[in-house]
């Protein structure tokens, strides 16, 4: 198959536009495309400021393990921060049929509440009954 230099051109812009993240483990960044043309650079060391600041909102201390960080390859690190955040599939996939029971079981006394890893910033995991729970968000009026 012959390809002219034009769908050369198409073909290679169209691989570096394309959105997402890519790794380049040789010089240890990742690229981050929009797909509109628009690329950032992360280096490991923003990696490190990200996991030490999003640590540090969530535990109230800055993260300390970077010996074992710098054992991993760009990606594994890249992988360990988006690990760090909350899983939001377990958020959509709740049964809204829960919060009725949560919030008797608030009113009752019965319930209690969990703030911290593992849930986002302004996320709070009430447990009930046995073995339900349900994570609220909560907003400021």
């Amino acid at each position: 198959m012959k390809i002219t230099k034009r769908q050369l051109v198409r073909i290679i812009r169209e691989m570096n536009s394309s959105p997402g993240v890519h790794f380049d483990i040789t010089k240890d960044i990742a690229l981050q495309s929009d797909g509109l043309g628009t690329t950032d650079t992360i280096t490991r060391d923003d990696f490190y400021d990200m996991i030490s600041d999003y640590y540090k909102e969530q535990e109230g201390i800055r993260f300390r393990n970077f010996e074992m960080l710098d054992k991993m390859n760009i990606q594994q690190v890249a992988e360990f921060y988006d690990d760090m955040f909350p899983q939001s599939a377990l958020r959509e996939s709740q049964d809204p049929s829960l919060l009725p029971s949560a919030l008797e079981a608030i009113n009752n006394g019965t319930a209690s509440a969990t703030m911290g890893m593992g849930l986002g910033r302004d996320e709070i995991l009430i447990s009930f009954g046995q073995g339900q729970s349900v994570v609220l968000k909560l907003r400021s009026f």
